[in-house]
């Protein structure tokens, strides 16, 4: 996996966290696992931001969803992106940097379950 790849991930993943943005990193992750010899990190990555970008509405979600997906979700991608990108990870390293960021989901799946199916929640508009 190359770091201009995660390098690029994480600048377009800091533009914002929204539908249309986890559609293009998404779609960028499995360009970049094709590519690699260990894609399971970003085909996690981008299945991820696959389930984000099917619940999302594109008016946006209220804010303390969007909060809890800043530290759940973004937070464990981000610390994976940087660390991937900076150097050589051992297995466990990356083992417990994977468990994060699935914990991370799915985390804010369960705590956002309510509010989803709350009237705050906008439709979907897909």
């Amino acid at each position: 996996m190359t770091k201009n790849f995660l390098a690029e991930l994480k600048r377009r993943l800091d533009q914002g966290f929204y539908r249309d943005n986890f559609e293009s990193v998404g779609n960028l992750a499995d360009e970049a696992a094709l590519q690699s010899q260990q894609p399971l990190p970003l085909y996690v990555i981008s299945h991820i931001l696959s389930e984000l970008a099917s619940v999302w509405p594109e008016q946006g979600i209220p804010a303390e969803a969007a909060e809890l997906a800043q530290v759940k979700i973004h937070a464990p991608i981000d610390k994976y992106l940087d660390t991937a990108s900076s150097s050589e990870l051992s297995a466990d390293q990356e083992r417990a940097l994977l468990n994060d960021m699935v914990r991370g989901c799915l985390a804010w799946f369960v705590e956002t379950t309510s509010l989803r199916r709350s009237p705050a929640w906008p439709p979907l508009d897909l």
